[in-house]
């Protein structure tokens, strides 16, 4: 995996939670991490819908595993409600110039299919709503300029974040530390 493309990236953890914002931001000082908590009111089921945000240098992206996997012990879980949103923020423009260039968005789903053939989970979340792939060039710049973004790759988000980010938004809802490291892990592999 070659992480130097890539400054930072932004993680969206979704779920349902059942304690406290006290005890989430404790383990996110554990870890070093700036966390933001809010809510999400598109996650339904048993618990508070909650959204926590923190961004990392890229080269600490793995910590998303024992941080999950203890958040999960505090009571927090996703469901099939629940998306994984990473943000990708770049080293050079280019970088993410490249990224956002037709032929670059289907071969990174062609890819995305590929990788996860054999997991409906993943594969399903192109069909979801809330990240729908692009089946044309029409809908990719309506994205980039300004119009839907609950597609497979975000690139309204470049406008909506001071840092400029490209939002992945097409990874499903993760069940263990290391499902969630080895899902972002092939992200990288593909965005590369």
């Amino acid at each position: 995996m070659k992480l130097y493309i890539l400054d930072r990236i932004g993680f969206e953890v979704e779920g349902l939670s059942s304690t406290d914002d006290d005890k989430i931001l404790h383990l996110c000082n554990k870890y070093a991490l700036d966390c933001d908590i809010g809510a999400d009111s598109s996650i339904k089921g048993d618990g508070d819908p909650t959204e926590i945000r923190f961004n990392v240098p890229i080269t600490r992206f793995d910590v998303i595993e024992p941080f999950f996997d203890e958040l999960t012990n505090l009571g927090f879980h996703e469901n099939g409600t629940c998306g994984s949103h990473i943000h990708l923020s770049f080293r050079k423009p280019i970088y993410m110039t490249m990224l956002s260039i037709p032929d670059s968005i289907f071969l990174f789903q062609n890819l995305y299919r590929q990788k996860f053939a054999e997991n409906r989970k993943y594969i399903s979340r192109l069909y979801n709503r809330y990240s729908e792939e692009f089946a044309d060039i029409s809908g990719i710049i309506d994205n980039q300029t300004g119009g839907n973004r609950y597609r497979a790759i975000n690139f309204e988000s470049l406008y909506k974040h001071n840092f400029g980010t490209v939002e992945i938004r097409v990874l499903p809802y993760m069940e263990t530390g290391s499902e969630y490291k080895e899902a972002v892990s092939t992200i990288l592999d593909i965005v590369y």
